[in-house]
């Protein structure tokens, strides 16, 4: 049996180099599907792997299912398939699927009274697309057309994968690096969330390196690196128009792209070099989350010991504007812009530092722009409701929210809206709503900003009042 097997991969393995594949490649692809076929998550037909064929959307929309770890769940599925081109043997999968959203099919024809999955092959951009939703990455973080752009950044293409002329080989390569990927927001990988393999205990890295060449490129893989690791050190290479900067310029620039994450942060370069160590102050805010999702473990540190009471605060709030029953996302963001802005007063003066982080409106009802805007993205984040910080200008240096409802993004300033602002003088005793779900042109009027390529863009007013 031993020797059938090792026959039918060098076949397996010959027939993709008659297809243009290098040896090394189709070595690779091989050695991946035989990895995934180990865990239960890829699997073969009659024909073996057939690694030099491209998948068919239907065997894309299984691996998605089986990367979420629902196919148990669409194997027990009763609901009718509406989609009249699907096979008897996949309708469960396709119907669960289309119940839960992943799919809204490719065809609908009215007059003939018929919707159409579309049997046909998957490309790069609908199977990357479905791997970065297995990995917690939605709408608000790329676009359809943005998959393998957003998936290279992840490290989901492996040397190797053909995004033109997308086979299965290359599905399995994908699949394969999608494993070793943390979900978003969370320490833990696609394997580990599946219980592929067991959780390994959550590592706080001291150092990890990354290049940029323009601004743009800085803000997304800067935070992309803040999201899934939050180093203590940042070597930070830059070339192309970022090499022009002095250390200053760069400094400031780095800052205001992190500013979700950084409270301060040191910089050292060598003399002709365009590397920048960074060492930086983390904001408290970020902390308590990353200690709350796991993202950092070291619980008998002096770190986790101080947010500690932030972190519970935040908690216990958070469950209390829940208040055990299930609100929209929607409700809920209002409910947490009253909360702080009800519970809090602005105030300069009483501490010059927790006054500037989340500690400040949460445990001392008092701060400043920052400690609203960090207590806000806190609060957000752990209810997993997606939201940045933004630094700029208004009437001077400050800083609010953008924060997404339903896949749009909207801003929030919770200090603008603060019910203990003093207006022309005068305390006002309600919470305003002037600056809460508004677009940036709205928003533009009295605020100032770096509107990066890839921040999330703020395009209609919300009618809420």
């Amino acid at each position: 049996m031993k020797h059938l097997k090792q026959i039918l991969s060098l076949l397996l393995v010959l027939s993709l180099l008659l297809c243009g594949v290098s040896a090394a490649e189709a070595g690779q692809a091989l050695e991946a599907a035989e990895y995934l076929a180990e865990l239960g998550v890829f699997r073969g037909s009659d024909d073996g792997y057939e690694l030099d064929r491209a998948p068919t959307r239907i065997e894309a929309l299984i691996m998605l299912l089986r990367l979420l770890g629902e196919e148990e769940a669409a194997l027990a599925f009763t609901g009718a398939c509406i989609f009249t081109d699907v096979p008897n043997w996949a309708a469960c999968y396709v119907a669960y699927a289309y119940e839960q959203g992943y799919t809204t099919g490719a065809i609908h024809d009215p007059v003939r009274q018929r919707y159409l999955f579309d049997i046909g092959d998957a490309n790069a951009n609908m199977y990357l697309t479905f791997v970065l939703r297995a990995l917690g990455y939605g709408s608000e973080d790329f676009r359809y057309e943005e998959a393998v752009e957003m998936a290279d950044r992840l490290g989901l293409l492996p040397p190797g994968t053909d995004t033109k002329n997308f086979l299965r080989g290359d599905l399995a390569l994908v699949s394969r690096a999608a494993l070793s990927v943390r979900v978003k927001g969370q320490a833990y990988t696609l394997a580990e969330q599946l219980g592929l393999v067991s959780k390994a205990p959550a590592q706080n890295a001291a150092s990890l390196s990354l290049t940029a060449a323009t601004e743009d490129e800085l803000y997304v893989r800067l935070n992309e690196t803040l999201e899934a690791h939050m180093p203590m050190r940042l070597e930070l290479q830059v070339t192309g128009a970022l090499a022009e900067l002095s250390t200053d310029e760069l400094l400031e620039l780095v800052l205001d792209c992190s500013c979700s994450w950084f409270h301060s942060v040191k910089a050292y370069s060598l003399p002709g070099q365009n590397t920048l160590t960074l060492e930086p102050t983390y904001a408290r805010s970020a902390l308590a989350w990353a200690y709350w999702t796991g993202l950092r473990s070291d619980h008998d540190s002096e770190t986790y010991h101080s947010v500690q009471p932030l972190m519970a605060k935040a908690e216990e709030l958070l469950l209390k504007l829940q208040g055990g029953t299930s609100l929209s996302d929607a409700e809920l963001v209002r409910a947490i812009h009253d909360a702080i802005a009800e519970g809090a007063a602005y105030d300069a003066d009483y501490d010059g530092t927790l006054n500037q982080e989340a500690d400040g409106v949460l445990l001392h009802a008092s701060g400043v722009c920052d400690s609203y805007s960090y207590a806000f993205w806190l609060l957000c984040r752990m209810a997993e409701i997606p939201c940045i910080r933004v630094a700029g200008d208004a009437l001077g240096p400050h800083s609010w929210n953008k924060v997404a409802i339903d896949g749009t993004w909207y801003n929030v300033d919770v200090t603008w809206d603060d019910a203990a602002y003093y207006l022309n003088g005068v305390l006002t005793e309600r919470v305003f709503h002037d600056y809460y779900l508004v677009s940036d042109e709205t928003l533009s009027s009295d605020h100032s900003w770096m509107q990066y390529a890839s921040m999330p863009q703020a395009l209609w007013d919300s009618q809420a009042d």
